[in-house]
């Protein structure tokens, strides 16, 4: 999920509220592998950029765009105000031969107050998978009918690659806010298995001061089978913010994706030793991570950060895995640098390989960038950044580590997001025209 915060800004304010409090339980993942010295990346060059499609013109506000490809359709989602007063989230199924196949944009959000008993609830931000049908999640916040208590959800809502139903969504976990901060839920994504199977990552505040990582395993059978409700399988825990043997963690800006039947789940934990006094604080902060097979879940220490960390991204070319994230070079700064790794998970689900250790370079320069997305087709990953609004893209051969860095669309982007069909892949983005905003999206080929 996407807030209106800057990803690097949501990871240190979870640490910031962790210091207020104590509690909780976690564990800890291993030792941190070193992180290799970034050599210098050519900066991104002018190409032919892709020619833009308007998706959904004049949309009011952030959307926090997200897409995902199914059955020879896509589905893009957005957050825009709602007909209860806060914000919804909403979809829009379109095809690259036919365009826009909904006259009007499907109503996702629609959770039964009876069920979430949640008053003037407003949903900020989505994550949508593709199977043979799309998996969307969706996160908002609001009070407690009864008390006015703040509280937060997490939301399913199953929908077909075309025509009805589009059934009223599935609450799959809620709990009472102890903090009017809301860092439990800037974290939510999701994949899908075999089509039908949906499972949603996302950071759920268990107090004032802790941001566990859960899991929500989400039964969609039914999605192309007509009846019947979307069921809850599981929610669990993969990793737990709390204080361990002095050690504060708290966790945030998570990502998830599928290989067949393993999943690679991959989140920041900023770690600090309550046992020293503050000022200096001391904080240790690692890209963490949980492989999940049949057999359980592993957890991982895939990098370390050396400093002030942005967002994660994780994609699958079905057999192996390949993370982005973003981070600070120097202290001041927000995160101006791109690095990425391949991990692929061991045999019988045993803990699997990093690739190198530390990641490599992808991007690098003085200014903010904000990791848009990872993706494969055709034996080429694409990994896409934001870089002060404009998109950037790097081309990634499959048996290396070579970047080919290219501008994407170089015209004012506040957010976007990136899926593929297996061929090619598309990037949907929030492009604003005056007094609104459009929904636009761009094919990008697989090779230059």
């Amino acid at each position: 999920m996407r807030t209106s915060r800057a990803p690097w800004q949501l990871v240190a304010m979870v640490v910031l509220v962790a210091l207020s409090g104590c509690g909780g339980s976690g564990g800890d993942a291993g030792g941190p592998t070193p992180t290799p010295v970034a050599t210098p990346t050519a900066a991104p060059t002018p190409s032919a950029s892709p020619s833009p499609f308007v998706i959904v013109a004049g949309v009011a506000g952030d959307t926090f765009p997200e897409v995902a490809f199914a059955a020879d359709r896509y589905l893009a989602t957005f957050s825009q105000p709602g007909p209860g007063g806060g914000r919804d989230v909403y979809g829009v199924r379109f095809a690259s031969s036919s365009g826009v196949l909904d006259a009007e944009p499907l109503l996702l959000s629609d959770l039964d107050p009876g069920v979430s008993d949640l008053a003037g609830a407003s949903y900020e931000g989505s994550s949508v998978a593709g199977g043979a049908g799309f998996g969307v999640f969706f996160a908002g916040y609001g009070s407690l009918s009864d008390s006015g208590v703040p509280a937060q959800v997490v939301g399913f809502s199953s929908v077909p690659p075309s025509g009805p139903p589009i059934r009223p969504a599935t609450l799959v976990d809620s709990q009472i806010s102890f903090s009017m901060v809301q860092t439990s839920i800037t974290g939510v994504t999701a994949a899908t298995g075999s089509g039908q199977r949906s499972t949603g990552l996302y950071g759920r505040g268990t107090t004032a001061a802790f941001q566990p990582i859960f899991i929500g395993q989400v039964d969609g059978a039914d999605v192309l089978a007509g009846d019947g409700a979307v069921t809850v399988d599981d929610t669990y825990v993969l990793g737990a913010g709390g204080v361990v043997d002095g050690v504060l963690h708290s966790a945030g800006n998570g990502s998830i994706a599928s290989a067949g039947p393993i999943q690679l789940a991959v989140w920041f934990d900023a770690a600090i030793d309550t046992s020293r006094p503050a000022p200096p604080m001391v904080r240790t902060i690692t890209l963490a991570g949980a492989q999940r097979t049949p057999a359980g879940v592993i957890p991982l220490t895939l990098a370390d950060v050396p400093d002030e960390p942005g967002g994660t991204a994780v994609g699958s070319d079905g057999a192996a895995f390949l993370v982005a994230w973003s981070v600070a070079t120097v202290s001041t700064n927000p995160p101006n640098e791109i690095r990425a790794l391949r991990y692929r998970a061991g045999d019988d689900g045993a803990p699997g390989s990093v690739d190198p250790p530390g990641g490599f370079l992808v991007a690098d320069g003085p200014s903010a960038k904000t990791v848009v997305g990872v993706a494969h087709a055709a034996g080429t990953w694409l990994v896409a950044w934001l870089d002060e609004g404009i998109l950037h893209g790097a081309r990634i051969p499959a048996d290396g580590t070579t970047v080919a860095p290219f501008t994407i669309f170089p015209d004012n982007v506040n957010a976007a997001a990136l899926t593929t069909d297996g061929a090619r892949f598309l990037v949907v983005a929030e492009h604003p025209t005056e007094p609104s905003i459009d929904l636009i999206g761009f094919f990008v080929p697989a090779a230059d």
